[in-house]
C-alpha cells in the first residue's frame, strides 16, 4: 500500500515580499526606538526633578532650623558641607543625590553626588545662595533672596568631569557649581535646577547664564 505525500501547495514568501517585511520592520524600528529613548528620558528627566524636590524640602527644614540660613557648600578645602548637613532632613537616604541619568555613575548609587549647591564663586559681585567655598564669604539668609530681582538657583546638576573625577557625598570636588550650566539631561542639553521660588525646572545650558536679565546665579540688591 503507498502512501500518497501531500504537499503544501501554499506559494513560499518572495525574495520581494522578504525584502519589503525586513523596510518595514527597519522603519517602524526607526521610528519607535528614538520615541523609546525620548520616553525614557523624559521619565529620567522626572525621577531627578523629583530628587531635587525632595532635597528642597529638605533644605526648608534646615533653614528653619538654622536662624534662616543655607548650609555652606563647604567647611574646608577637602569636604562639602551642604550635602551632608540636608542629609539627616532626608533620613539619611543618600541615594536621593544621585540622578538615573548621570552620565558617570558607577554601580551603586550608594555615595555618588549628581547635584551641586549654587556656591564658591564670590566677590564684590557675585553673591550665591551657598556662599563661597570655606565659607568664605558665609551662606546667605533665605529671606536675603527676596531682594533678587527674579529666580535664583539653589542646586543644580553638576556630577563631575568623569567617571574616575566626579562627585561624591561629603566631598570636596563639584560641591559647588561655580556658575557652570548644568547638562546631565539630553545629551548634554540641558539639567534640572532648585529654585529659590522652590520650584523646579528643566533648563537649556543656553539658557542657564550669568547676566542682569535671568539673573540665576547670584544675588543682586537694588
Amino acid at each position: 500500500m503507498k502512501i500518497k505525500s501531500h504537499r503544501s501547495t501554499d506559494p513560499a514568501f518572495t525574495l520581494m515580499e522578504m525584502l519589503m517585511v525586513i523596510t518595514v520592520i527597519a522603519i517602524l524600528a526607526a521610528v519607535l526606538i528614538p520615541a523609546i529613548s525620548s520616553s525614557r528620558e523624559q521619565a529620567h528627566i522626572a525621577y531627578c526633578a523629583n530628587n531635587l524636590g525632595q532635597i528642597g524640602k529638605a533644605l526648608m527644614e534646615y533653614v528653619n532650623d538654622n536662624k534662616d540660613r543655607f548650609p555652606p557648600v563647604s567647611r574646608t578645602s577637602s569636604e562639602s558641607a551642604w550635602d551632608i548637613e540636608l542629609l539627616p532632613y532626608l533620613g539619611g537616604e543618600s541615594n536621593v543625590f544621585a540622578c538615573l541619568s548621570d552620565p558617570y555613575r558607577t554601580g551603586r548609587y550608594t555615595g555618588m553626588r549628581t547635584y551641586s549647591a549654587n556656591g564658591g564663586i564670590s566677590d564684590s559681585t557675585n553673591r550665591p545662595p551657598f556662599g563661597g567655598y570655606s565659607t568664605n564669604p558665609p551662606a546667605l539668609r533665605f529671606s536675603d533672596l527676596d531682594y533678587n530681582m527674579g529666580d535664583i538657583i539653589l542646586i543644580g546638576e553638576r556630577p563631575g568631569d568623569s567617571k574616575a573625577d566626579r562627585g561624591h557625598i561629603g566631598g570636596y570636588k563639584f560641591c559647588g557649581m561655580d556658575q557652570i550650566a548644568g547638562s546631565v539631561h539630553k545629551r548634554g542639553k540641558g539639567g534640572n535646577y532648585l529654585m529659590g521660588s522652590m520650584a523646579v525646572f528643566y533648563l537649556e545650558t543656553n539658557a542657564v547664564v550669568n547676566n542682569d536679565t535671568t539673573n540665576y546665579w547670584t544675588l543682586h540688591t537694588p
